[in-house]
C-alpha cells in the first residue's frame, strides 16, 4: 500500500468519510435546538441526538475512517500522510457553505488558500 493508489485511496476515503461524518451530524442537529443549560439536560439531549439516523450515520462513517486511517498509518509515515487531512477542512468549509449557507469570507477563501499550498509544499519535500 505504501505509496500505491490503494494506500491513497485509503487516504481519499479517510477525508470523504469525516467530511461526511461532519456534515451529516450537523444535519442532523440543525432540526434539533441548541445544546440545553443543565448538566443532566445537556447529557440526556446529547445521548438523544446519538441514536438520530443523521448523526448515527455519521458517527458509524466516522468510525469507518478511523478504520481506514490505521491502515494509512501502517503505510506511510504520518508526517507524509496527516497533512492529507487538511483537505477534509476544506471540503467541510465550501461544503457548508453551500449546504448550510454558513459564512464563506474572503479570510476563510485564503485559509483554503494557504491550507492546500501548505500540502503541496510538504507533498513535493518528501
Amino acid at each position: 500500500m505504501k505509496g500505491s493508489p490503494a494506500g491513497y485511496a485509503c487516504i481519499l476515503g479517510t477525508i470523504l468519510l469525516m467530511t461526511y461524518a461532519q456534515l451529516a451530524m450537523k444535519w442532523g442537529l440543525s432540526k434539533t435546538g441548541r445544546l440545553p443549560a443543565g448538566l443532566w439536560s445537556k447529557l440526556g439531549f446529547l445521548l438523544s441526538q446519538v441514536l438520530t439516523p443523521w448523526v448515527l450515520s455519521g458517527l458509524a462513517a466516522a468510525a469507518v475512517a478511523a478504520l481506514l486511517w490505521i491502515a494509512v498509518l501502517t503505510r506511510f509515515d504520518v508526517s507524509r500522510a496527516y497533512p492529507f487531512m487538511g483537505l477534509s477542512f476544506v471540503l467541510v468549509l465550501l461544503l457548508s457553505h453551500i449546504m448550510f449557507r454558513e459564512e464563506l469570507s474572503i479570510t476563510s477563501l485564503l485559509g483554503v488558500a494557504l491550507v492546500i499550498a501548505g500540502i503541496t509544499v510538504i507533498g513535493l519535500s518528501k
